[in-house]
């Protein structure tokens, strides 16, 4: 019995010991809930001049004469930057939008937010770079994001990227 008492006092005092102190790196300021980063998952529609919805699938070829709408899932509120990025050029900003936890189409002030691809051909990536409320959201801070090739807990943001392929003519509709 004193064996088996020993050994939980032993226990309670070697697992903090174990763990050793707690990164708070990630960690959100003190009094706010949350993880610490945002995660996020995008998903696109293409709307056609007819006005009819086209679901997309990563990859997948899109007419010049469509427009992308994003829709998002987040883990919690924020703030994104949304980019557009043709292949060999460096990343355009599209705008900054007010993120919401769960499932929401992108939009600020003005409404949707759509990507009209009308001077596009070849490939083109939208990305969406996100910021919890209490992290820094700013142009520079983004693009630090998008350059680098970090392990995706070192650098600021999580971010977000969906391609598609821009092509001249109609694209085939799925039903």
């Amino acid at each position: 019995m004193a064996g088996a008492i020993a050994a939980s006092v032993l226990m309670v005092v070697m697992v903090p010991l174990v763990k050793g102190p707690a990164s708070t790196r990630d960690l959100p300021p003190e009094g706010l809930k949350g993880s610490g980063r945002i995660s996020l998952e995008l998903a696109v529609v293409a709307r056609g001049a007819d006005g009819e919805l086209r679901r997309l699938d990563p990859g997948a070829a899109v007419a010049k004469d469509e427009v992308l709408l994003v829709r998002y899932h987040a883990t919690e509120s924020g703030t994104a930057l949304l980019y557009q990025q043709r292949e060999h050029q460096p990343p355009e900003l599209l705008g900054h939008f007010p993120l919401e936890a769960g499932t929401h189409d992108l939009a600020g002030p003005e409404g949707l937010a759509g990507v009209s691809l009308e001077t596009d051909e070849g490939p083109l990536a939208l990305v969406l770079v996100a910021f919890a409320a209490w992290e820094p959201a700013s142009e520079a801070d983004a693009l630090a994001a998008l350059g680098t090739d970090d392990a995706s807990d070192s650098r600021p943001g999580t971010v977000s990227r969906f391609d598609v392929r821009v092509q001249t003519g109609q694209t085939s509709r799925q039903p």
